[in-house]
């Protein structure tokens, strides 16, 4: 009779586990990030839209130079994550990958910097060849 209890309540105990509706939260990878390494925390997601990937794949296009300055990772200022939504190809003299995110980097006293990560993740440092103040009305966020 005890073993007979002890079945019934496994067997209802699995089914309410089983049957028990599970949610899943995506994850928010595809969003576009702004990063505040002073607050260190993202202050800021914006869902990606058509001409924000325009945009990003027109820097990549318009790299001529290498960064110049000596830290591209600011302790102040901001870092922007754009993800791209179907990966680019960059071919220059100094980088020849497939990209599926791109960095920028925007210190508060110095010139932006754009990242774009080669093979075995070695970073490749690129002035930005944008417009900060076009950049912050896309994004609805004020970055300078």
């Amino acid at each position: 009779m005890i073993n007979m209890i002890k079945k019934v309540f496994i067997t209802l105990f699995l089914c309410i586990i089983l049957l028990h509706p599970q949610f899943i939260h995506a994850d928010n990878s595809y969003d576009i990030e702004i990063f505040d390494p002073q607050e260190n925390k993202v202050v800021k997601t914006v869902e990606p839209n058509q001409e924000i990937n325009n945009k990003v794949k027109d820097w990549i296009n318009k790299i001529e130079e290498v960064y110049q300055s000596i830290n591209p990772m600011p302790d102040n200022g901001y870092a922007i994550r754009f993800p791209i939504e179907s990966s680019i190809h960059i071919q220059n003299r100094w980088i020849d990958e497939n990209v599926k995110e791109v960095y920028l980097t925007i210190p508060e006293n110095d010139d932006p910097c754009l990242i774009i990560f080669g093979r075995g993740n070695q970073p490749n440092f690129f002035e930005f060849p944008g417009q900060i103040d076009e950049l912050s009305k896309l994004l609805g966020f004020q970055l300078k």
